[in-house]
């Protein structure tokens, strides 16, 4: 039983690139924790400590839904207690934004799982600018700690079902260089959320752009001028193709604003 001995433990107070594409949308599907204001989530740390157990117990794949505030920290042993098991705990922070830890995707965790969020990044306003220019749909969030978690941390984001379809793409800022750099795309489900898995703390920007899918025929610099971009911009917009003649049907990929 480690919901009473892990009362003093928590205090909630309130590897980097990731080539995507369709296998990692799939693969990171079966993950998914709905969220929106339908959901209901205990403010207690000591209820959902027992609720945490008791889905662990049972092992039905219930999520374990906990109102953060904007800053949480889960404690290693709970991360172990998690560890393997049929249950996922969803830490709400608000605004549409939630952050989940699965028991599936943990084996052996070191030391805690802690997120602050800031206020306000300080990714600089050419890079963010640079990034943004054309977007119209965006959302940013960033963390003071920027550790690499100890485990996958599953950071859900709800954009409403009016942009199921689109490609949700989420950037980080490289301090080193500058600029904001593509760590991974996720489809939209028709729920309007979108999930992405994060290694580590850092400062992100979603962007929206229109998903398509390579048919027989298609070449990029086709799909460009029909879209009325650059092929220069098209490939900055999926970095994870490497080279413009080496495409696949059935390949999914983003199509950038003007």
């Amino acid at each position: 039983m480690f919901a009473a001995t892990l009362t003093a433990a928590l205090i909630p107070v309130s590897g980097r690139i990731r080539q995507a594409g369709s296998d990692v949308a799939s693969e990171i599907l079966s993950h998914t924790v709905v969220i929106g204001a339908d959901i209901t989530a205990t403010a207690d740390w000591n209820e959902m400590l027992k609720m945490l157990e008791t889905a662990i117990r049972e092992g039905k794949g219930e999520n374990v839904n906990f109102s953060a505030g904007n800053s949480v920290m889960v404690p290693t042993d709970v991360l172990n207690s998690l560890a393997g098991k049929n249950a996922t705990l969803a830490l709400h922070m608000g605004d549409g934004l939630t952050f989940s830890l699965s028991g599936s995707d943990i084996s052996r965790a070191e030391y805690p799982v802690q997120i602050t969020l800031c206020e306000a990044s300080d990714i600089p306003g050419a890079a963010r600018q640079q990034l943004l220019d054309g977007i119209t749909i965006s959302r940013e969030f960033a963390m003071e700690e920027k550790d690499t978690y100890p485990c996958p941390v599953n950071a859900h984001l709800s954009f409403g079902p009016q942009n199921a379809g689109r490609h949700a793409v989420l950037y980080y800022y490289d301090e080193f260089d500058g600029t904001m750099r593509q760590e991974e795309f996720y489809r939209i489900q028709e729920s309007g959320n979108a999930m992405f898995r994060l290694n580590r703390g850092d400062e992100y920007i979603v962007v929206l752009m229109k998903g398509y899918t390579i048919e027989s025929g298609d070449v990029l610099s086709r799909i460009a001028v029909t879209n009325d971009i650059s092929l220069k911009s098209l490939m900055a917009a999926n970095p994870q193709i490497k080279d413009s003649d080496m495409i696949r049907v059935g390949q999914m990929i983003n199509i950038p604003a003007k």
